[in-house]
């Protein structure tokens, strides 16, 4: 079978389809089809910025809550700054306060077993008499009895007290928040132990029981306790019998 058709300026014979020829030509076609027919390759989705910021910044929030919640359960407890014998804020756990008192009464053991054995007896009220408390064995005892939230009443009678012992109890009671009577009579303070519990005075709550017979305190502890007692509005008894208080602290 033979076709022609015209051009514009000759001629063109075709050649005859042949049976192969059809064929290649509808595989051609079929091959065409099927690559039109195959599917795209898919885009990777938007992503919208403004939605993911936001889910970071609600994760965030997430995470925070979460902190505090954990922060809730501690304890709440105020110890003083290096500087000063103001407390400030600090936050602390029932479990690492129990820690931190285990150390100190070990450490106490290694300096003084026997002052170490009546602290482990005590509860709520506390006694050393006639003990002999020098500088490492005070700092230990001041630490404990600044953390110690069972403690009610602490008392040291007669013996021996160390300067730097006495100081180091006079500002530990400016921490502790639960204790209602201290005492600590015939061991020779000195003004300057009377001047820093004066100014712990100003900063405790709790105590409304403060006994100081029998020592060495002079004129500067009673001003200092004057000025103290126009602040602290909780202490009821203040006892300086038998210390050495001249005309002044009598005008005081």
């Amino acid at each position: 079978h033979i076709t022609t058709s015209r051009s514009h300026d000759a001629h063109t014979h075709h050649r005859p389809i042949t049976p192969n020829t059809a064929q290649h030509t509808h595989a051609s076609s079929c091959n065409a089809a099927f690559t039109m027919a195959s599917p795209r390759p898919q885009r990777a989705p938007r992503v919208d910025y403004h939605e993911q910021l936001a889910n970071e910044q609600e994760g965030k929030g997430k995470r925070k809550r979460g902190v505090q919640g954990k922060e809730s359960t501690a304890r709440r407890v105020k110890v003083e700054p290096s500087s000063t014998v103001g407390p400030v804020l600090v936050i602390k756990s029932d479990a690492d306060t129990k820690r931190e008192r285990d150390v100190l009464l070990s450490e106490l053991t290694a300096v003084d077993p026997g002052l170490a054995d009546i602290w482990r007896k005590t509860s709520t009220s506390l006694t050393f008499h006639d003990q002999h408390i020098g500088d490492g064995a005070g700092r230990l005892l001041a630490k404990l009895l600044a953390m110690d939230t069972a403690l009610r009443s602490f008392t040291i009678f007669q013996g021996y007290v160390s300067d730097e012992a006495s100081d180091a109890i006079a500002k530990a009671m400016a921490k502790n928040k639960k204790l209602r009577f201290l005492s600590l009579e015939h061991i020779q303070l000195r003004d300057e132990a009377g001047e820093v519990l004066a100014d712990a005075l100003t900063y405790n709550e709790t105590l409304t029981s403060l006994q100081l017979e029998g020592n060495m305190l002079g004129d500067k502890t009673c001003r200092a306790f004057v000025a103290a007692l126009k602040i602290n509005k909780t202490l009821t008894s203040l006892s300086l019998e038998s210390n050495r208080l001249g005309d002044e602290a009598g005008k005081a």
